[in-house]
């Protein structure tokens, strides 16, 4: 009885090693490829928002002011072979003096390759006299 019941406590610490060892190698295996794979989508996120850099650069911006609002249209192309899902614009209020009085964003969803696109940035604050794009972002497709 003796021996069978080493023989029974040697096969569980063989299995329960075998467990312990199995999970960390599954848990290495699983975590690098969930790093590979945040490290990926970084790297695609980080490329399409230099591409929506380079578009604003080179995009209209068309201010409508009259007594009670302004809003400044933005005409961009998406001159990319990158379809986005969403763009978002991040932009800054000041007033006369250079104080920055408020902030605000706007977006547009799916742009297609190619497709040219209207955005507006809405100077509600009271006492705007300037604004600054802050951020331009995306997700891509």
């Amino acid at each position: 009885m003796k021996k069978f019941f080493k023989i029974i406590v040697g096969i569980a610490a063989v299995l329960i090693i075998l467990g312990v060892g199995g999970c960390a190698i599954m848990t290495y295996i699983v975590g690098s490829s969930i790093d590979d794979t945040v490290t990926e989508m970084n790297e695609e996120t980080e490329s399409a928002d230099e591409q929506l850099q380079a578009m604003l650069e080179k995009a209209t911006f068309t201010d409508k002011k009259d007594e009670f609002s302004w809003v400044v249209e933005v005409l961009m192309e998406n001159n990319t072979e990158r379809d986005f899902d969403y763009i978002e614009i991040e932009y800054a209020m000041f007033d006369a003096e250079g104080v920055k009085i408020g902030s605000s964003f706007t977006n547009i969803t799916d742009i297609k390759a190619g497709e040219s696109f209207r955005m507006e940035l809405d100077l509600y604050e009271e006492g705007v006299a300037s604004y600054e794009v802050t951020k331009i972002s995306s997700s891509a497709l």
